[in-house]
C-alpha cells in the first residue's frame, strides 16, 4: 500500500470511495447533465476521468468506473458513432449516476456499470451519417 494511503478495512475504503463519488464526481456529472451541446457534455465527462485517475490506486471500483466513463467519452472520439448517439449514451449514464444513493451500494454501482456498458454498445452501433 502507498505510504500516503492508510491501511483501512474494505468497508472503510468503500465509504471513502463513495465520498469521492458524492463530493467530487457527482457535481461534475451534474455539469454533464446541464450541458446542452454534445461536445460540452463530452468535455465535462472527461473531467470525471481526470478525478478518477488521480485516485485509481485505492478506489475499490475505480478501474471499472474509470473505464466506463472513458468509454463514454471514447464514443465521441473513436469509430463512426454519431455525436447524437454518443450524447444520448452519456446522458443516460450520467442521469443514472446522478441517482446513486448517498450511502455505498456496490449492487447499484454494478447495475450502473452494466447499463452503461449496454448503452455504450448500442451507441457504438449507431453510425454517423
Amino acid at each position: 500500500m502507498s505510504p500516503d494511503v492508510p491501511d483501512t478495512s474494505a468497508a472503510d475504503e468503500l465509504a471513502r470511495e463513495w465520498k469521492l463519488f458524492r463530493e467530487e464526481v457527482r457535481p461534475i456529472v451534474g455539469d454533464v447533465l446541464a450541458a446542452a451541446e454534445p461536445w460540452d457534455a463530452y468535455r465535462e465527462a472527461n473531467r470525471v476521468c481526470g478525478v478518477l485517475v488521480d485516485h485509481l490506486t485505492w478506489l475499490p471500483h475505480g478501474g471499472s468506473v474509470y473505464v466506463a466513463w472513458a468509454e463514454l467519452t471514447d464514443l465521441y472520439e473513436v469509430g463512426d458513432t454519431s455525436p447524437e448517439a454518443a450524447h444520448e449514451a452519456l446522458k443516460r449514464a450520467a442521469s443514472l449516476w446522478f441517482e446513486m444513493p448517498e450511502e455505498p451500494s456496490p449492487r447499484l454501482l454494478a447495475a450502473w456499470l452494466e447499463k452503461t456498458h449496454d448503452w455504450i454498445k448500442k451507441a457504438a452501433q449507431a453510425q454517423a451519417p
